[in-house]
């Protein structure tokens, strides 16, 4: 009996996380993690202020990479928002980042279903 492949991310999941990794080394990420240290090994979150170490520290995008109320528009939108300038950066400890993206999470389903809402309403309208 052979077992099953197993079924890896999507096309469109694989490529947004070879972006995301190699944003990494794009120099407005390390522009604005040396703009939040303020000691050796201690920076700065933009949120509670708080002092973290690196590793304790996450670089975020202020305007989230895909937009909470449009959604996914295209790759080109997508790659412009993702490498975007370091004043669309921010530091953040990691709790604060887990609240920041808590929050985005609950704005985009709510969105989506909005979203929803409106096409099915369109397509009644079209349908009388």
């Amino acid at each position: 009996m052979s077992k099953k492949p197993k079924k890896g991310p999507s096309k469109e999941t694989f490529v947004k996380g070879c972006l995301r990794r190699g944003s990494l080394m794009y120099k407005p990420i390390s522009e604005r993690r040396r703009l939040a240290r303020r000691a050796p090994n201690q920076y700065e979150c933009d949120i509670c202020h708080g002092l973290f170490t690196s590793k304790e520290i996450d670089i975020d995008h202020i305007f989230p990479v895909i937009d909470i109320v449009t959604g996914f528009v295209d790759w080109n939108t997508y790659i412009e928002r993702l490498f975007c300038d370091v004043e669309n950066l921010a530091a953040l400890c990691k709790q604060c980042h887990s609240e920041k993206t808590k929050i985005e999470v609950q704005m985009r389903k709510y969105a989506r279903a909005k979203r929803k809402e409106e096409a099915s309403e369109h397509d009644e309208d079209e349908e009388n």
